[in-house]
């Protein structure tokens, strides 16, 4: 009796089909994880009476393996520094100055890998950006399009946020302590944020395009790394407030790990 005959008699005994069906969508379910190992001892030790199903199902299981994510680091290095606040509405709140390192460790850096294909994924509750202590906290904040951010006075005096830049004109007005005013962004680009009130307040909003796959903010010129990342082509960008944003384009194949030349930010 061939294998196929095997395995059609088996499945005959639909008590037994179905319990080892059961057991292989739960083991398919964990992925490749200790969880995953544990099922797999169990189902080998069980003492079903058709075992021979019971190899076909764990053959099939250790054939069927998820692909392994490639991981993609790298390092950010800051030309010379625009660090002169300009104080004029509407404009980049960088201009150019004298390059210190204390400058270059504040400007926020982000680093985003960009498929070709629109991402699913539930984008959650909206991040805040926060009034605290006269600044924006955080200085930067990372969405995609079509998210919105909450903008919250935690101080006990009024703030008036708003922004000119060409991705999104918006101006929440002058609002007290506790207030809260939710804008969405739907097109990718820099977003510029200022206080009206009080000129020294700035916090840059990244928004990026769906197709974003993972990304990171550093703390200035610092190293990063993507993880997780599915096998095909992508576009690595890296941009910085004041900076020329950066491309490169990358092939990755299943459990690669990528290591990328310093990509070196100019005004």
């Amino acid at each position: 009796m061939g294998g196929i005959t095997v395995f059609q008699v088996h499945l005959g005994f639909s008590y037994a089909a179905s319990s080892f069906m059961r057991d292989a969508l739960v083991i398919l379910s964990v992925g490749r994880s200790p969880q995953r190992r544990t099922l797999l001892k169990t189902v080998l030790h069980s003492r079903h009476e058709h075992s021979k199903l019971n190899m076909i199902v764990l053959i099939l299981l250790l054939l069927i393996q998820p692909p392994a994510p490639a991981t993609v680091s790298g390092r950010v290095e800051l030309g010379q520094a625009r660090i002169q606040q300009s104080g004029v509405r509407g404009q980049s709140r960088y201009a150019r100055g004298r390059s210190t390192d204390a400058v270059k460790a504040s400007v926020p850096v982000v680093v985003w890998i960009e498929g070709s294909a629109p991402q699913t994924a539930s984008l959650g509750a909206p991040p805040v950006l926060n009034q605290k202590d006269t600044q924006f906290e955080p200085r930067m904040i990372v969405v995609v399009a079509g998210q919105t951010v909450r903008i919250l006075n935690s101080d006990p005096i009024y703030h008036n946020v708003f922004s000119l830049s060409d991705v999104k004109r918006f101006n929440v007005g002058r609002r007290p302590a506790g207030e809260h005013v939710d804008v969405r962004f739907d097109k990718p680009g820099e977003v510029s944020v200022f206080c009206d009130i009080h000129s020294s307040m700035n916090a840059t909003i990244r928004v990026l395009p769906n197709t974003a796959v993972h990304w990171t903010v550093l703390d200035g010129a610092g190293t990063f790394r993507l993880p997780a990342v599915p096998a095909g082509r992508y576009t690595i960008h890296v941009a910085a407030p004041g900076y020329t944003e950066l491309r490169q384009s990358v092939t990755l194949t299943a459990g690669q790990r990528l290591e990328l030349d310093a990509f070196v930010l100019e005004p």
